[in-house]
Formats: structure tokens, sequence, C-alpha cells
């Protein structure tokens, strides 16, 4: 593919430097694979020098805390998914495969759905 997508380029290059800060807050990059984040642990359990104990509000406290890690990993997973298909999306620029459905392989994805969304990797019929 010959065309000129240096537009969407620098669209999906800022999408990715905001979702690297976004998870940044989250967690941390994996070192071992590519693209992959590592949510970080919330501070369930943290020493913050008081004496425990085991009293309703500790309980409570401890509960919230386990539900705000939960949330955490959860943001932290979908912004990972985001930011897996914004660098899929950049691979396919670099090696001229960009605009073209990765699952119906003379499919073009309608330029009207790379302005909506420039991550996308597949056309709107097998985006289904």
């Amino acid at each position: 593919m010959n065309k000129d997508f240096s537009i969407h380029k620098a669209k999906l290059l800022e999408e990715k430097r905001l979702l690297e800060e976004e998870l940044s807050h989250l967690g941390t990059k994996n070192p071992d694979i590519k693209g992959e984040w590592m949510a970080t642990p919330s501070d369930i359990g943290h020493d913050d020098g008081k004496e425990e104990s085991q009293n309703e509000a500790d309980i409570l406290d401890t509960g919230v805390k386990m539900e705000n890690a939960e949330e955490r990993i959860s943001t932290e997973n979908t912004l990972a998914i985001q930011y897996k298909s914004v660098l899929k999306a950049l691979e396919a620029i670099e090696r001229g495969l960009y605009g073209t459905c990765t699952i119906g392989k003379n499919h073009v994805i309608d330029p009207a759905r790379l302005e909506a969304t420039p991550s996308a990797t597949t056309c709107i019929f097998h985006a289904k």
C-alpha cells in the first residue's frame, strides 16, 4: 500500500504516548514481552507503621483496598489492549500493510474508519 498515512501515524504516536503515560501510573512495562504491561501492586498490606488490629474498620479498609486493586487491574488490562492495537497499527504502517484488513486479506479498511479509529486493523465486515 503506497498511500501516505503520515497523519494517521502522528495520531497513533500521540495515542501511544498518552497510553504509556496512563499505563505508567498503573503498572510497569513487562521487560520480557514487547507491548505488555503489568499492574503494580496496590497498597494492600502496606506497612504504614500502625499496629495491626482486626477491628471492623480495618476489615472494611482492606475490602476497599482490594476493590481498588481490582479496578486498577481492570483499567490496566483495558489500556494495555488499546496499547497493543496502536503498536500493531504502527507496525502495519512500517510494513506497508496499514489500511488492509488483517482477517480478510483483500479487504481494505474504509478511510473513514481509519480516520475515526486509526488503530483499526480490520474492516467493518470483520470487526463484528
